[in-house]
């Protein structure tokens, strides 16, 4: 891997969610799942569970790649010991434009009990879209089309006690929870320092 240019690398967000009943079947692949992604840690810009409501089991997760081509970003998907073992229910692989060249830094002083993943389909942004909060925001970007041409999603990492904080913080005019617009989400996610820090 050290001999990868970086300069000519992609970045791609990779979404992933884990079946029913798989919680324990998670526990006995962890360490290989961290081991993994430890080996690639030069070529992840941020990793981490996406957790439930309460904020506590973990239900998926959410990792920024650099990666060649999506072939490359496949492969990466493919050979991670969750995908492996069959405990993923889902995988989305979109390639990713990011804002936040400091996006390390800024993840390493936030508190990583109250973090939340938010994304919108672009067809649902509106004019007035901005963000409430600018100092809630960690750090955001664009998922891709596979051909890197269009724009499908704006994904945003937001520091908010809630939910309810976090929605309000990043998209005024909602006017509460389960009022999102077709194609938006937001779910706890919890920065994973034991990957992208050194061994």
């Amino acid at each position: 891997m050290g001999d990868i240019d970086m300069t000519l690398m992609h970045e791609f967000a990779v979404r992933t969610r884990y079946g029913s009943e798989v919680l324990e079947r998670r526990e006995l692949v962890l360490d290989a799942h961290v081991r993994y992604l430890r080996r690639f840690r030069t070529r992840i810009r941020f990793s981490g569970p996406i957790l439930d409501l309460n904020g506590v089991t973990p239900i998926g997760g959410f990792t920024i790649f650099r990666a060649t081509d999506l072939r490359d970003a496949q492969s990466f998907v493919e050979n991670e010991p969750f995908y492996r073992a069959g405990i993923l229910e889902s995988v989305e692989l979109n390639g990713f434009l990011g804002f936040d060249a400091n996006v390390q830094e800024s993840l390493d002083t936030a508190a990583s009990a109250g973090l939340f993943l938010c994304q919108q389909s672009i067809k649902s942004l509106w004019h007035g879209n901005g963000v409430a909060n600018p100092d809630g925001l960690v750090t955001s970007g664009l998922t891709l089309d596979g051909e890197f041409r269009r724009a499908t999603r704006l994904v945003r990492i937001v520091r908010a006690l809630d939910s309810a904080e976090a929605r309000r913080s990043i998209i005024p005019t909602w006017p509460q929870e389960g009022t999102e617009p077709r194609g938006a989400s937001i779910v706890r996610w919890r920065f994973g320092r034991a990957i992208t820090s050194p061994a």
